[in-house]
């Protein structure tokens, strides 16, 4: 990696805001109804919308992967819903960026290496971090404690079982305090918000009824309530990011880019037909289908990226690296997956385009699903038929094809071999050897 000697002028700062289980129809400029989100709303005005844009897998963990790592989840370090550190070789977002002499803090979920490992943030290229290091304390809005670099703390208030101290309010205020702090150099904000998803520990019935605000006596589940408030509370933070970079007059030196982790769960006491998160496609968080995998994506640049603008091509969450490193004049690493889009943010052709996107889960179902222009392949699970369809003229995944095309199946399975590694169960790994993924 090398930093573009042709460059001039001060490099982008980049914010990166990836939301926790937020479907592609939990925006009100993406169909939403029964709540409003004006911020992200006022971000796509103000910048360009990606209406194609998918999530590295419909499994949290690997998808963070995928965003980090510009790796597809048939390649990268994480594939199952079993979460691995990364290792020394896998070169992160972070890592690209500190190249470009930017600081790089890290705020809210992180889940890919914890406390001596080599997979903690600050062995992966970040300066400071703040939240959770693993999937269990992000399941939680109000835990008994956080980290701070390599320090874990406990959370006032929240000591035996007590809700008093909002997580996600926390990783904000380190958000901020990151913000002004380094507004003077280039850096880079990961702030990971375990905003909308539900508090595990009690389950989204039992929010606090001040975290319901006006939803509180709306005639929905306690569940509808709760994913409508986290929405909302989502949509705030935005606003205070977006704020703060303006106050420091700092917004046109700064690159935000909003998206998602998976899509929603709506296997958790919601009603799609009421919360909306999926939109018009088919299914939610864990499944392969377009509402697991499709995800919001928005990207910002006030002077740079021309406002209102809508790009409905392809493209996929391990093409968040290489399109930041493009922007910030940074050579990507070898390897990738991942499509640098900043052509499309400038209003310039996008002549590189995805030849595939693929996707494969491990877990409870292993399956894989592949799309190939419009056409995309899904196999559920191994004991499970593929099922075929045209996204193009059928997004809802209705008309299952495979039977009449079983010419594009075969072939569309035949590149499914050729484009992921073979996947080796995190249990066969040896941590000791430090095994990596041939």
């Amino acid at each position: 990696m090398a930093v573009n000697p042709l460059r001039r002028g001060r490099i982008p700062n980049v914010v990166v805001v990836l939301a926790a289980e937020l479907g592609y129809g939990d925006l009100s400029c993406q169909g939403q109804t029964n709540f409003v989100t004006p911020n992200l709303d006022r971000l796509a005005r103000e910048g360009i919308r990606f209406t194609d844009a998918y999530a590295g897998s419909p499994h949290d963990v690997p998808s963070r992967c995928s965003f980090i790592t510009g790796k597809h989840s048939g390649r990268g370090r994480v594939r199952s819903e079993i979460a691995e550190a990364l290792l020394p070789q896998d070169v992160t977002l972070a890592e690209v960026l500190r190249v470009g002499q930017y600081t790089c803090g890290a705020m809210g979920q992180w889940s890919l290496g914890g406390k001596g490992t080599t997979g903690h943030p600050l062995r992966q290229g970040f300066h400071e971090f703040f939240g959770t290091l693993n999937e269990r304390e992000a399941e939680e809005f109000y835990p008994a404690s956080l980290w701070r670099n390599e320090w874990e703390f406990s959370l006032k208030g929240n000591e035996k079982g007590g809700r008093v101290n909002f997580a996600p309010d926390r990783f904000l205020d380190a958000s901020q305090q990151f913000l002004r702090i380094n507004s003077d150099q280039p850096f880079f904000l990961y702030l990971a918000t375990t905003l909308p998803r539900g508090d595990r520990t009690s389950g989204t019935n039992d929010l606090p009824k001040a975290e319901l605000g006006p939803f509180e006596h709306k005639p929905w589940t306690s569940s509808e309530k709760a994913k409508a408030a986290m929405v909302t509370r989502l949509d705030e933070t935005i606003g205070v990011v977006i704020t703060v970079l303006q106050q420091l007059k700092i917004d046109d030196q700064t690159l935000v880019i909003f998206s998602s982790v998976t899509g929603p769960d709506i296997g958790n006491g919601g009603a799609p037909a009421i919360l909306q998160g999926s939109g018009p496609f088919r299914g939610g968080k864990g499944d392969l289908h377009e509402g697991g995998i499709r995800i919001p994506l928005i990207a910002r640049w006030p002077g740079t990226i021309a406002p209102a603008q809508l790009y409905k091509g392809p493209i996929a969450a391990w093409d968040i690296l290489p399109t930041v490193a493009e922007a910030s004049g940074i050579e990507p690493p070898t390897g990738l997956d991942g499509i640098s889009f900043a052509p499309a943010l400038l209003g310039k052709p996008q002549l590189r385009t995805h030849a595939y996107l693929y996707w494969e889960t491990h877990g409870k179902q292993s399956g894989r699903a592949i799309r190939v222009g419009d056409w995309k392949l899904v196999i559920p699970d191994t004991s499970q038929p593929p099922e075929l369809y045209q996204i193009a003229s059928d997004p809802g995944e209705t008309n299952n094809l495979a039977a009449a095309d079983a010419t594009r199946v075969e072939s569309l399975r035949d590149q499914m071999a050729k484009v992921a590694d073979p996947w080796i169960p995190p249990a066969a790994v040896d941590p000791k050897a430090g095994a990596s993924r041939p």
